[in-house]
Order: structure tokens, then C-alpha cells, then sequence
């Protein structure tokens, strides 16, 4: 019988080495497709695979998951395509790729300069992440938007620091999003609760010199 072995290559979730062994005994062989996809919006994201015959004599192939940009579950149909022609199914094997998460809070609010941060914690991301980005704005048509990288911090959070200096010093409620790409190439978004941002008061004194 054929067998479709499946490797998490380096358990982080980016590649699936993707092997069938016993291939052979359906006769001479001419190709070796793997068609993957995730279930997540049907076969929106299928793609096809050419497969190799390695050393052992195994054909493989390599799924990249930052070319579905997709969690939960994925299948993997395998198909020969024999010397005279004929196609045939071998089997299906499947896996999962784990969503990627994180908590995210709006804090250190400092009403004289006008400043406010935004700290990213708890992040689960099992191939890393690659970039955290936060975009804030005041005015309703967001025509004072801003979209901040977030920094790494000593402590593993990442922190972004906003100024109202770069909303036209708007006042009001301000609203920050924050969108996590990790390196498999997934995106994980999340609203925050904002900041609510008042002048801060000024004393203007008058003095007969």
C-alpha cells in the first residue's frame, strides 16, 4: 500500500515536508502531484506540487504555508500520473497550522504631553513573528491615520508609543488596531478599547512689567 507521511519541518509551523513511499508498485511511474489546501475558505487557496523521488526512493514535495496564508486544517491529495497516462488518486493526509494569538492593551496615557502607548503581550506564534503593526486614528474618516511598527521589548512584549502630534493634535477618542503578521505569513488582527484624548489645561497669567 502507498503511505503519505507528513513532517512539520523544524515543528514551526512554515514548511510540510509531504512524502509518499511504496509508489512504485502501481507500475512505471511518470509524475507525482500534491494538491494542498486549507479548509479555511474551501479550496481558495489549492495549489499543486510537483513531487521529487528522493534517495530513498520516496517522492516528496514541500508545502510553504506562507503561500496559503492560512490556519486550522489542511489536506493533501496525492495523484500519479503513470507512463501510458492514466492519472490516479493514492490517498489524502491532512494537518493543522495553530492560529496565532496575543492580548493587546492601551495604557501610560500622559494628558500634558499628549502621548499614549500601546503594549502587545502574550503573543503565540510558533514560527515567529515577523511584524506587528498598529494603525491609529481620531478623525471619523480616518483622514489623521497613522500606522505604527511596533518595537520588541527586553521582556519579549512589543510596544508602540503615539503621539497626538502626528493626528493633528485631534482630541477625542482615538482608535488603534493592531495586525500581527507572523513568518508563516499569517495575519491576526485585534481591536483595542482606544484612548480617550482631552487638552491638557494651561494657565495663562498676566503680569504688569
Amino acid at each position: 500500500n502507498t503511505n503519505i507521511a507528513i513532517e512539520n519541518i523544524g515543528n514551526k509551523e512554515m514548511q510540510y515536508r509531504i512524502q509518499a513511499s511504496n509508489v512504485e508498485l502501481l507500475g512505471n511511474i511518470k509524475e507525482v502531484l500534491f494538491a494542498a489546501w486549507s479548509e479555511q475558505g474551501g479550496q481558495d487557496d489549492l495549489a499543486w506540487y510537483t513531487g521529487n523521488r528522493n534517495a530513498d526512493g520516496n517522492w516528496e514535495t514541500t508545502v510553504d504555508i506562507r503561500d496559503h496564508k492560512t490556519a486550522g486544517k489542511y489536506k493533501v491529495d496525492v495523484y500519479v500520473t503513470l507512463a501510458n497516462g492514466v492519472m490516479r488518486g493514492l490517498g489524502t493526509a491532512s494537518f493543522d497550522v495553530t492560529a496565532p494569538g496575543f492580548s493587546a492593551s492601551v495604557n501610560n496615557y500622559k494628558e500634558e504631553r499628549g502621548t499614549f502607548e500601546v503594549v502587545i503581550n502574550n503573543i503565540t506564534a510558533l514560527s515567529g513573528v515577523e511584524k506587528i503593526q498598529v494603525p491609529v486614528w481620531c478623525a471619523e474618516d480616518q483622514s489623521d491615520i497613522k500606522w505604527y511598527d511596533a518595537e520588541k521589548q527586553t521582556d519579549g512584549s512589543y510596544k508602540v508609543k503615539v503621539s497626538i502630534a502626528n493626528h493633528n493634535y485631534s482630541v477625542g477618542l482615538y482608535k488603534a488596531h493592531v495586525y500581527l503578521t507572523t513568518q508563516n505569513g499569517l495575519t491576526q488582527g485585534m481591536v483595542t478599547e482606544g484612548q480617550q484624548v482631552i487638552l491638557p489645561q494651561m494657565q495663562i497669567n498676566a503680569e504688569d512689567i
